[in-house]
């Protein structure tokens, strides 16, 4: 590419990439003095009376060294541009000097010259010219052209085994040597009789590399302040400073853009109000800043109190000289960076604003890295948050618990006065207050009417909405008005609570600040919603089965009193959950008699209470008008089996007491066996009976056995979830219920039965996984 020169050879420099290069990248203040010491040799050896083949050799080497460059060439014209001379070389190959047409590098020098302008060729196998520069191994080339004043005489070439990207800064150096090897090159080409002025030339290259040197210095100091620092506050406070230190401004802004609101606000600001600072609001498009912000170009004020664009934007009346420079990134601009100087003898010069965009692109990346960190920080924050509200609304499923863990949460979170949550009913479609927290000068009706318009509108939208304004908000109803005076109330929050697409109630929150919600806020929040909406409906769904429970549990125990002539019962029924599978009754089916029933379904839910309720049902209708117990389980189970799922299955054991006979006769569907025990002879034994599982098959054949009962003797009747209970690999089994009865025979029956109770809760160490019914008998 070739690239166009400014009147006088002074080239534009955007970068410090010439001299930064010097060290490979590395930015140390004794290398680039190194590049001084080049410059000023040079300037000596072509002022004395060296040779001018003596200067032109050291020039190549030179141009190598300062750009930091691999090889370099040097060609002056003969013969008034029809021949080209290779008058010095660095680092080239025997080959590469051989008398050949055209020599290496040649057809690009006679380019540059006819051009008189500077040509950079990143890719040279790209260039038809430049192709043969490969077989000597370079990968790019940058040529610059020597002349006199009037007419070009030659060019100076350099090579880069890399590929690389030359910047204006490098065009720049290899022309300010160029411009200094041109008196050589004329003594050599038989011209020095010219006058050529020289000292100038030296002064003004001496002048850019001091200026250099003490740019990079505070580029240095700059880059080990900012990469220190991590926190986002900390870090533009330390960017801005450095910044006004390096250019010597008075006055300092700057800003961050919010992508979403595409709006800029003052993150960090020197020399400006407090109040300004904190309330400047800059859209991107308007003023000075808007204007950097949207081209991403930077701007040189030398009299900021005669421009417009900085009416109201921080204007300070004392404001001389001004620059703005956008923080880029790679992708995209991220902020503005404004300085202004106050003092009526310093203006700011190019290259104010050419240190200033250097200092601004290594700003904008540490920016960028730490808005990243302080994102991901931000996230991580947020997920440790929705774990500690996910654990502690999930610690339980009461609803009012639930509702309490969330205005704790909510309340924690965030900068409120108010807070009311809502939950809706989709029967009536309208709110009720769940719970809140606020002043105690406001009634539970006002909280509700005062949130309702929020809440209605947050499930309308599904989104967190954000009001900053109360005293403007057209739903907020005449008569709280004065509510929302006396309170100071300017923000309001409302959060919906949603679980999928359907709306369980909202959260609506009011704040003394207008500011009280970041958009960091609002995103966290987010997931509060839809957190809170799942717990809610699961607090609500768990209300709704827990008083079905109750109700299925109330219609499983026995209504009448357990007690007849005769016996004497003792009964414990414990539930693992809140409703169980086991149950039993009595049921009366004539004179002198009376049934009795235990019975266990498969599972611990509600479901399996369900159909155990159905079966004690169905036993009753069919026991009060048939006197054997084998045949009332045939007929309950032909209603089980057509009426229950196939997963569904029933052990029962049924029996009627002859009370005047003294006679148990029983049947058996599965069941665990009762244990009867004799006192008077200290014998124990197994009331046995073939049958399946009620709900197996439709056709189930049931037998009946008989035993005939004596004063004293002791039956427990029981479920597996006493003797099948399992600790440790280790099973409770019936031995235990045999000691109880044995060690208690002389104690009342509810005591036999709390004993064998207390015995499994000893073993199991007070947690019980299945259900528990004990039932025990005592023959008077």
């Amino acid at each position: 590419m070739a690239l166009r020169k400014r009147k006088g050879h002074q080239w534009g420099v955007t970068t410090l990439d010439a001299i930064t290069r010097l060290s490979g990248d590395s930015l140390i203040e004794s290398q680039c003095t190194g590049a001084l010491s080049s410059l000023r040799r040079l300037s000596q050896l072509i002022s004395s009376d060296q040779s001018p083949d003596t200067a032109l050799d050291y020039a190549a080497e030179a141009a190598t060294v300062l750009l930091n460059a691999d090889k370099a060439a040097i060609y002056l014209v003969r013969k008034a541009g029809d021949d080209l001379t290779l008058s010095a070389a660095f680092k080239l190959t025997k080959r590469a000097l051989a008398a050949k047409k055209p020599r290496l590098g040649e057809p690009i020098a006679r380019r540059c010259i006819a051009d008189s302008i500077p040509l950079a060729i990143k890719d040279v196998s790209a260039d038809e010219d430049a192709r043969p520069l490969a077989r000597e191994g370079a990968a790019s080339a940058l040529c610059a052209p020597i002349t006199d004043g009037e007419k070009t005489v030659g060019a100076i070439l350099v090579l880069t085994r890399k590929p690389r990207d030359f910047s204006a800064a490098d065009v720049e150096m290899l022309q300010m040597v160029a411009d200094q090897v041109a008196p050589s090159a004329l003594r050599a080409l038989g011209a020095a009789s010219r006058r050529v002025a020289t000292p100038h030339v030296d002064a003004h290259l001496i002048e850019f590399a001091n200026r250099k040197i003490r740019d990079l210095t505070m580029l240095n100091q700059v880059s080990a302040a900012i990469t220190g620092a991590l926190d986002l506050d900390q870090l533009l406070d330390i960017v801005l400073k450095q910044a006004m230190l390096a250019v010597g401004a008075g006055v300092g802004s700057l800003l961050l853009i919010d992508e979403s609101t595409k709006t800029m606000s003052i993150r960090a600001a020197k020399g400006l109000s407090p109040e300004i600072a904190g309330k400047t609001r800059v859209r991107v498009g308007e003023g000075i800043s808007g204007w950097v912000a949207t081209h991403g170009m930077p701007i040189l004020v030398h009299n900021a109190r005669k421009d417009d664009r900085f009416r109201g934007i921080a204007f300070r009346d004392d404001i001389t000289s001004a620059m703005s420079v956008p923080l880029k990134t790679k992708s995209k601009v991220i902020g503005v960076l404004n300085l202004s100087t106050v003092e009526r003898d310093h203006l700011f010069n190019e290259q104010d604003l050419e240190l200033l965009g250097t200092l601004a692109n290594q700003m904008a990346m540490a920016i960028e890295s730490a808005r990243l960190l302080a994102a991901v920080q931000t996230r991580n924050n947020e997920l440790s948050i929705l774990l500690e509200l996910a654990g502690a609304v999930g610690a339980t499923l009461e609803l009012d618990e639930v509702l309490d863990v969330l205005l704790q949460q909510i309340c924690g979170l965030t900068d409120v006065r108010i807070c009311c949550i809502l939950i809706y009913s989709e029967q009536t479609g309208k709110y009720r207050l769940g719970g809140f927290r606020g002043p105690d000068d406001i009634t539970k009706a006002q909280y509700l009417d005062l949130s309702i318009p929020a809440a209605k509108r947050a499930a309308e939208t599904g989104r967190p909405a954000y009001t900053s304004d109360l005293a403007g908000y057209v739903d907020l109803a005449p008569e709280f008005a004065e509510l929302v005076r006396r309170h100071k109330l300017r923000g309001m929050l409302s959060l919906p609570l949603k679980v999928k697409d359907s709306t369980v109630g909202a959260v609506v929150a009011f704040s003394e600040r207008a500011d009280a919600f970041t958009g960091s806020d609002m995103s966290l929040l987010t997931g509060v919603g839809d957190l809170a909406g799942v717990a809610v409906q699961n607090a609500r769904v768990y209300r709704r089965q827990y008083r079905m429970a109750q109700l299925l549990q109330n219609d499983l125990m026995p209504k009448a009193h357990l007690g007849a002539p005769g016996i004497e019962v003792g009964q414990v029924y414990s539930p693992a959950r809140e409703v169980g599978g086991d149950y039993f009754d009595f049921v009366g089916v004539g004179r002198d008699k009376i049934g009795l029933v235990v019975a266990d379904v498969t599972g611990c839910s509600i479901p399996a209470a369900a159909y155990i309720s159905m079966g004690k049902h169905v036993l009753r209708a069919y026991a009060r008008d048939n006197a054997s117990p084998a045949n009332v389980l045939t007929r309950v189970n032909r209603v089980v089996y057509e009426d229950t799922p196939s997963d569904m299955f029933i052990s029962m054991f049924y029996g009627i007491f002859d009370l005047k006979a003294q006679v148990l006769r029983y049947g058996m569907a599965g069941h665990e066996p009762p244990i009867l025990y004799r006192p008077s002879t200290g014998k124990f034994r197994l009331l046995e009976a073939p049958g399946i599982l009620i709900g197996i098959l439709g056709e189930s054949d049931f037998s009946e056995r008989k035993v005939s009962l004596r004063p004293g003797d002791i039956i427990t009747f029981y479920t597996d979830g006493l003797s099948g209970a399992v600790v440790n690999h280790k099973e409770f089994g019936r031995e235990p219920i045999r000691e109880e009865m044995r060690k208690h025979a002389l104690k009342p029956s509810q005591e036999i039965a709390d004993n064998i109770h207390a015995r499994l809760l000893a073993f199991a160490e007070g947690s019980v996984s299945d259900d528990v019914a004990i039932v025990t008998i005592k023959i008077l």
